[in-house]
C-alpha cells in the first residue's frame, strides 16, 4: 500500500514539475534540458523533480517504509526444558505480533504528509498556464 502511495505521488508531482517546466518555456525563453549538457543546454532533474523536493520526498517515504516494517513482526515460541533442550512436542508456535508504537507513527506521518504535498500542489501550479499537459494517472 505504502509502495503504490509512493509510485502516484512520485507520479503526480513529476508531472505537475514537467508541466511546470512547459510553462516556463512559454513564458520566458530558457535552453533545453538534456542528459549530456554541452554550451547552454541544463542538466536534466533526476526522477523528473527538483533535488530540493526529490530529496525530501524519497526520505519521508523511506522512513515510512521503516516504521511499517518494525509495526509487525513474527514471534517463534518455543518450549526449554531444564537442561537446555529444546521440547517440540509441548507449547512450540509461531505467532504474529504487532507494535502500536509504529503504526500511530506512521499514521501521523502521512497525515502529516497530506498537507505538504497538496501545499507543493498549490505552490506549483499556476492558473495562468496556456499550456497543458495530459499525464497519464
Amino acid at each position: 500500500m505504502i509502495s503504490m502511495t509512493y509510485i502516484q505521488c512520485n507520479a503526480l508531482l513529476s508531472c505537475i514539475f514537467a508541466n511546470r517546466e512547459w510553462y516556463n518555456y512559454a513564458s520566458e525563453r530558457k535552453s533545453l534540458r538534456v542528459s549530456a549538457p554541452v554550451g547552454l543546454q541544463r542538466s536534466s532533474y533526476y526522477i523528473s523533480m527538483p533535488w530540493k523536493f526529490a530529496i525530501p520526498f524519497i526520505i519521508t517515504f523511506a522512513f515510512l517504509h521503516y516504521i511499517l516494517s518494525q509495526s509487525i513482526f513474527v514471534i517463534s515460541l518455543e518450549s526449554v526444558l531444564a537442561n537446555g533442550e529444546i521440547d517440540r512436542s509441548l507449547y512450540s508456535t509461531t505467532i504474529v505480533g504487532f507494535s502500536t508504537w509504529p503504526i500511530i507513527t506512521g499514521k501521523h506521518q502521512t497525515i502529516l504528509q497530506l498537507p505538504a504535498v497538496s501545499y507543493n500542489l498549490r505552490s506549483c501550479t499556476r492558473q495562468e498556464s496556456r499550456i497543458k499537459i495530459k499525464c497519464g494517472l
